[in-house]
């Protein structure tokens, strides 16, 4: 009896871990590339589509039915055999990216400006997309009413408006997705898929197979993507990793905090500064993900530099959002834009420091390279230039 209470407790403890683990995944971030993120918003466009198409060829069944009575039967039924042959289609391009719902997206900064710039566009084209659903659907209506249009034609107006709505609501769904807007405001501030420590002391890295993109996009190196799948030897000690993870999560926290305030910095300068300190912060958790001995030492950069970064950012965002005016309010926004082209230049020669054992190697494979040509005769040491 008590071997079965400890398996049943055993049992509820997995449970709850695991649980407990599904839970933090959903909360946490993928990060998508540029040609995974045009893959993302191309194949839910589609989706979209042959879903409203499917709706309206429905519609134009049922009114050629209402219009020419048992005639229009065969018409139904080709146009419902259609139909559903779309939404099998649409169902199968959902499945390239159906572990994106419901989880945040984060992009590197050159694909959200990408994408933010076709938002506006797209904003205007659902926008008036719906609007001319609605027209024609009232339209249709008053002349029901009015001059006793047939029914079939009211049927066949509204299963086109539904095609609109479906259409213009769905491309503007996806990209306020991608950016975080709208409803996916909350989304704004999760963290980067990957970036927690598992029980068993094995970083978790960004699988693209667990969201369905990586066998249907041709995966980019993505600079932002700071996660390694190499559990921690037994003998070596898993401060490291656990080091290494509170950076990554302070790092991701602050290129989040960056990105969102960036939205209302009209400055070109200044936008271009943020934009060199967001991807110089990528960079240098990339090269510490690679080498995670260079984490000693650079906790100052991570625990001082990046929050003190964020706060001046911040704060030259709410003003610039809320259109504050004022001398002395000028004058800080101006001490701010200097100090953040200081920044970019302390974040490169950051990055810079962590390459600096890496060169010095280099050097001494190159010195020994002309020693070892020279010796054996294969080039005289005045001929071997680098």
């Amino acid at each position: 009896m008590d071997q079965i209470k400890n398996y049943d407790e055993d049992t509820q403890g997995n449970t709850s871990l695991q649980k407990s683990k599904k839970k933090k995944k959903e909360k946490q971030a993928v990060l998508l590339s540029e040609t995974e993120a045009k893959f993302y918003l191309s194949k839910s466009r589609r989706s979209h589509r042959m879903v409203g198409f499917g709706v309206w060829l429905i519609m134009t069944g049922v009114a050629c039915v209402t219009t020419f009575g048992g005639f229009g039967v065969m018409a139904l039924f080709t146009s419902i055999a259609i139909a559903v042959g779309l939404f099998i289609m649409a169902g199968h391009t959902d499945e390239s990216y159906q572990g994106l719902e419901g989880k945040p997206i984060r992009l590197d900064p050159s694909t959200y400006s990408l994408i933010e710039s076709k938002w506006a566009g797209i904003q205007k084209r659902s926008h008036m997309g719906i609007a001319a659903g609605v027209a024609l659907i009232l339209l249709a209506v008053g002349m029901l009413a009015g001059l006793g249009m047939p029914v079939g034609l009211l049927l066949f107006t509204i299963g086109f408006s539904v095609y609109l709505f479906i259409t213009s609501g769905g491309s503007s769904d996806v990209v306020d997705h991608l950016l975080s807007r709208g409803d996916y405001q909350k989304y704004a501030n999760a963290p980067v898929i990957g970036q927690y420590v598992d029980d068993d002391m094995t970083i978790s890295g960004t699988v693209h197979s667990e969201i369905g993109l990586s066998q249907n996009v041709p995966q980019e190196p993505a600079v932002a993507q700071h996660n390694t799948t190499t559990p921690i030897a037994n003998n070596e000690a898993p401060s490291i990793s656990v080091e290494l993870q509170k950076l990554f999560a302070s790092g991701d926290q602050f290129i989040s905090e960056l990105t969102i305030a960036k939205r209302y910095i009209d400055h070109p300068a200044t936008l271009d500064h943020v934009n060199q300190i967001i991807d110089t912060t990528n960079k240098i958790m990339f090269r510490l993900e690679k080498d995670p001995t260079l984490v000693h030492g650079i906790d100052r950069f991570f625990d001082y530099y990046l929050p003190t970064t964020s706060k001046l950012v911040v704060s030259y965002s709410d003003v610039k959002k809320q259109g504050i005016q004022g001398a002395n309010i000028n004058t800080t926004l101006h001490k701010i834009e200097d100090a953040l082209g200081n920044l970019v230049t302390a974040f490169q020669a950051q990055l810079e420091r962590l390459f600096e054992h890496t060169t010095m190697d280099l050097e001494t494979d190159i010195t020994t390279l002309e020693m070892m040509l020279t010796k054996d005769g294969l080039l005289n040491m005045d001929q071997f230039i680098v």
